[in-house]
């Protein structure tokens, strides 16, 4: 299940190339922070790909990895790019900047598309009647014990339960982050997506769990999706899923196959459609 990466050889040998080549540059005057549209169409392709590149090891290896693993990822994924598409520029501090901004951004992607779904998913209600507040409350309570809100068929009883981690919700979230179109991510970088990886399932689970935390009171309160909080929630979902997988590899991979045609079939369908 990890992805195909170029070799640690191969990367060592591109990068003292990269030490070499042109640093890229902008072509327009700077107004502020530089953006990708201040570089020329070579810049903007490879960094596009870098991003998704990157982007693939967030959701494959680690969804929260420390500055130095994304300054590591930004330089691999940028020399990876580069090289396919056969430009020879090296690249500054600036486009590293850049695609290191993903890790927030894919995370916050994630955060949001999960608030836009939980109400709808797990019946919030947006109410001010006491008796509504209330059963809002309880349901937090219901879906956060023991992770019930991970699983496609919640029975109260544990061992009535069906599909961990399989909650619709999850599908809902990849479908949107990852297959919006015929060139997002999950469809260009199949290696990565195919079958969609636990780390990307870990941090799904986390986003809804952190979207669920919203309506603790009953009523809805945005929660920042930090760090800090939510990142130590990401291990425990991501240990839970290595051990499911030690336990029924098959099974899971079946899953995570599962998720990526899903994922690809919206995709069809839309293409189709018109």
């Amino acid at each position: 299940m990890t992805p195909a990466y170029i070799t640690e050889s191969v990367r060592r040998e591109h990068a003292r190339d990269d030490l070499q080549l042109p640093i890229a540059q902008w072509v327009r005057e700077l107004d502020g922070k530089p953006k990708a549209s201040d570089y020329d169409s070579a810049v903007q392709e490879v960094l596009a790909l870098a991003v998704q590149y990157y982007k693939g090891r967030l959701s494959s290896e680690d969804a929260f990895p420390s500055k130095m693993a994304e300054l590591r990822w930004a330089k691999h994924a940028w020399t990876k790019a580069r090289v396919e598409l056969d430009v020879d520029l090296q690249y500054n501090g600036e486009l590293i900047k850049m695609i290191t901004g993903y890790s927030a951004n894919l995370r916050g992607e994630i955060k949001t598309t999960a608030r836009g779904l939980v109400a709808q998913a797990y019946g919030f209600d947006t109410s001010a009647n006491p008796t509504v507040v209330a059963r809002n409350r309880d349901r937090v309570t219901t879906l956060k014990l023991k992770d019930t809100f991970v699983w496609r068929g919640r029975s109260k009883v544990l061992a009535s339960r069906s599909g961990l981690y399989e909650a619709k919700i999850f599908q809902l979230v990849i479908n949107k982050v990852y297959f919006k179109s015929s060139s997002d991510d999950g469809v260009a970088l199949r290696s990565y997506y195919r079958p969609f990886p636990i780390v990307g399932i870990a941090l799904i689970a986390t986003a809804v769990q952190c979207a669920i935390d919203e309506w603790t009171t009953g009523h809805y309160k945005r929660v920042t999706f930090s760090d800090a909080v939510y990142s130590k929630e990401y291990q425990r979902h991501h240990q839970q899923l290595t051990g499911y997988v030690k336990k029924s590899s098959v099974i899971v991979e079946n899953i995570c196959t599962r998720m990526f045609e899903d994922g690809w079939c919206v995709i069809v369908a839309r293409c189709c459609s018109f």
